[in-house]
């Protein structure tokens, strides 16, 4: 509840697109960019999504890239520090309440085969159910 999350967009004076996150006090104080925008971070085709959401413990920031072809998700801590990508193919659904983890829907060359559980730390995923789920919410 101290900070909000959201991005930040429209057009630089010299015409380029830029779209990137931030976070602002939730009085509208110390606004922070997270990350360059991402021309500025050699994503020349890449632009970061207004899709994000907190860890349970408010430590980290999953977000979504898009680019001309696919997209794919990235985790971050809050201050914009440590962002790793996820492995191509982890669609998340929500995060576990330890914010270490959370449920995604699995896939395979076919297509999807059933909702998992992926490790931040690891990068692996352990398959828990043989359903494909389009959303989930975690209800402790």
């Amino acid at each position: 509840g101290r900070l909000l999350a959201y991005s930040i967009w429209g057009w630089k004076e010299n015409g380029e697109w830029v779209r990137t996150i931030a976070v602002v006090d939730q009085n509208g104080d110390n606004l922070r960019v997270l990350l360059p925008a991402p021309a500025e971070a050699g994503m020349d085709t890449q632009f970061l999504q207004d899709a994000y959401f907190w860890s349970p413990d408010g430590r980290l920031i999953l977000f979504r890239i898009d680019t001309d072809f696919e997209q794919h998700f990235a985790v971050m801590h809050a201050n914009g520090a440590n962002m790793r990508e996820l492995p191509k193919g982890v669609d998340p659904l929500t995060w576990l309440p330890d914010s270490q983890h959370f449920l995604v829907s699995c896939y395979n060359r076919e297509g999807p085969v059933g909702a998992c559980v992926f490790d931040i730390a690891s990068g692996k995923s352990t398959r828990v159910a043989l359903t494909h789920w389009l959303s989930a919410r975690w209800i402790p």
